[in-house]
């Protein structure tokens, strides 16, 4: 689970002279997963629900739009992995052991949706956001032909603190540069005159986050396996695999 702050980036520079983009805040929750690699690398991906947006006013009107939207996502981070302690200093006890990481990966996220305030003149106007189907209706901003699947680049680092039983707190500082853009220049529509918008924008976020890792021994999950139904294998520790011999038979002496 995570805070964080993002804003849209318009990728026209012609753009930046119609819209202002404001930072929004924002949270994240999901699941994410360590799977070690090669020797001080790790594999993370996740799973989650997070919330991005944008607040943008128009130049040329004076309106705002005041968006919140739904994302689910799926980073997956490499991430390199060195273990420290900071050393005793004055009064201060030594810190540590623990780790700490720094990762690049890809980040691939899918639109589900949203709403929003359109502030106009002291005024405000809330609706919902619609992909099709609702262009004539008031309560609507319509996104057209909008690239629901996103694909941006993260940047992390972080710090993992050791608890009890194998757990630890993964402490971490993220960083996601988008690169798909929303959606076009005229990329979405309302009934309402004078309504200008502009989609052809990605996401700039940064997010910090907290994370409670389980350990897992796959050997101890191993040990409890169930032996029915399995052919037990014995030796005989006792000497050569032959039959013994009677003891009881009376040897005939030869003539």
């Amino acid at each position: 689970m995570g805070v964080q702050a993002y804003t849209v980036r318009y990728q026209l520079n012609s753009a930046d002279e119609q819209f202002d983009s404001s930072i929004k805040p924002g949270f994240n929750a999901g699941f994410a997963f360590n799977i070690p690699l090669a020797k001080s690398f790790n594999l993370n991906p996740e799973i989650n629900y997070t919330n991005r947006g944008r607040k943008i006013s128009v130049n040329e009107t004076g309106w705002t739009y005041n968006e919140t939207h739904h994302y689910i996502e799926f980073p997956l981070i490499l991430n390199f992995q060195v273990e420290s302690i900071i050393k005793k200093l004055g009064p201060l006890e030594n810190i540590g052991p623990f780790k700490w990481f720094f990762g690049i990966g890809p980040n691939m996220s899918y639109l589900l949706g949203g709403s929003g305030t359109l502030e106009t003149s002291g005024n405000s106007h809330e609706y919902q956001i619609s992909f099709e189907g609702n262009e004539g209706s008031y309560e609507y901003l319509t996104f057209h032909d909008v690239n629901r699947w996103q694909w941006g680049l993260d940047f992390n680092i972080g710090l993992i603190s050791p608890l009890k039983n194998n757990k630890n707190l993964v402490t971490t500082l993220r960083f996601t540069y988008g690169h798909t853009a929303l959606g076009e220049e005229d990329g979405s529509s309302m009934p309402i005159l004078g309504h200008t918008d502009n989609l052809k924008h990605s996401y700039n976020v940064l997010n910090l986050s907290f994370a409670y890792l389980f350990g897992m021994d796959v050997g101890l999950l191993r040990k409890g396996k169930s032996t029915k139904g399995q052919k037990i294998k014995t030796k005989n520790v006792g000497g050569p695999d032959k039959k013994p011999k009677n003891i009881n038979r009376i040897k005939k002496n030869r003539n």
